[in-house]
C-alpha cells in the first residue's frame, strides 16, 4: 500500500482516484476529498508524526513510499533529509 500525506485541499493539485494508495488527510478535509470520489482516505485530527507513525506502524509496511508536501521548516519532523 501506498500513502499520500496532504494536509491541504485536493483540489489544490488535482488528486484523483487511485488504486493501491490511501491518502492521509486532515478530518476537516474529508468531505472534499468523497467530493472526488476519492474513498480511500484515512482521515486524522493532526498531520504530524505523533498521528501518522501509528498508522505506518500498524500497517507493517515493508516498503514505505511517502510523498510528503509541507513547508521545508516542516519537514524536520520526520527526520528526512531534504
Amino acid at each position: 500500500m501506498k500513502y499520500f500525506i496532504w494536509a491541504y485541499n485536493p483540489k489544490v493539485v488535482g488528486i484523483r482516484p487511485s488504486k493501491g494508495i490511501s491518502f492521509v488527510v486532515p478530518e476537516t478535509k474529508t468531505e472534499a476529498y468523497l467530493e472526488l470520489e476519492i474513498n480511500q482516505i484515512i482521515p486524522v485530527k493532526r498531520i504530524d508524526f505523533q498521528t501518522v507513525y501509528p498508522i505506518f506502524k500498524k500497517s507493517r509496511l515493508k516498503e514505505k513510499k511517502l510523498r510528503i508536501s509541507l513547508p521545508f521548516k516542516k519537514k524536520s519532523w520526520t527526520g528526512w533529509e531534504c
